[in-house]
């Protein structure tokens, strides 16, 4: 396989990257599969081609040895997907670790608002996934769907970044380490700051928005988290400088440096 570059923590330790050109022929052999081209050939015959998604940068593939999952943007911020994987992967828990990973690094590392899947309602396995990685039944579709004899309809999954948030991140971890963080600048500059008690909410919502930021989405980031923080009663997010990265939360100015971040003293 090609170099792609690896992208967010859970999907390093499965070994998924975001495929590139270079791993175009990887790409289609997946897609070519005999176990798996008769679910994804909208009834054609020919050899299925994934070069001009592998070169269009708003559409991302994610994938590693048995298995790719593609992410068409059909609108900014919406994203159609179709999960491809090899018989000897097909296991359970590390489809299900596997789709995690991905949503993760959709919802906080691109524009990503909501994620869709079209599942044939032949396709069993679709639907097992579907529903075990925590999506949403949103409606059923007329028959549309080549098949062999005709047509079929889908079972539209939807999963957008509120319910992912809420249902199946598990980023508190990054919530932590920034309060922990926020703690180590405040004894380092004297500061005599108390922080508000334990919240695993908010450590789960600023996680995921401290991911979203160290991802270089900035703006997506700042407006996540400020959602929450009207609704839950905490001082939002205001961005004074974008180059250098310079927010502040209630009187607490912070200067982004890119996997870490420093408090600034008042007078900065």
């Amino acid at each position: 396989m090609g170099q792609a570059a690896k992208i967010n923590y859970a999907a390093q330790d499965l070994n998924i990257s975001r495929m590139t050109l270079d791993n175009v022929e990887h790409v289609n052999a997946i897609l070519n599969d005999p176990a798996i081209f008769p679910f994804i050939s909208a009834g054609t015959t020919e050899p299925l081609d994934a070069r001009s998604v592998l070169e269009n940068p708003i559409h991302y593939v994610l994938g590693c040895d048995d298995a790719v999952v593609m992410f068409i943007q059909i609108q900014p911020g919406i994203y159609d997907f179709h999960t491809s994987i090899l018989p000897k992967a097909q296991h359970g828990s590390w489809r299900l670790q596997a789709g995690r990973a991905c949503f993760e690094y959709m919802f906080t590392a691109t524009d990503a608002y909501e994620l869709i899947t079209r599942c044939p309602v032949s396709n069993n396995l679709a639907h097992i996934g579907a529903n075990l990685s925590g999506m949403h039944l949103e409606f059923s579709t007329r028959p549309f769907w080549p098949i062999k004899d005709g047509y079929e309809s889908m079972n539209i999954f939807t999963l957008s970044l509120p319910q992912w948030a809420e249902k199946i991140s598990d980023l508190s971890h990054e919530g932590k380490w920034l309060h922990d963080k926020y703690k180590s600048e405040f004894e380092r500059l004297g500061m005599d700051v108390k922080p508000h008690p334990d919240d695993f909410v908010h450590d789960k919502y600023s996680g995921i928005a401290v991911a979203m930021i160290k991802s270089g989405q900035l703006y997506k980031g700042i407006n996540f988290y400020n959602r929450y923080a009207f609704v839950a009663g905490y001082d939002p997010i205001i961005l004074e400088s974008e180059n250098p990265t310079i927010l502040k939360c209630a009187d607490i100015k912070m200067r982004i440096t890119d996997e870490s971040f420093e408090v600034l003293p008042c007078q900065q």
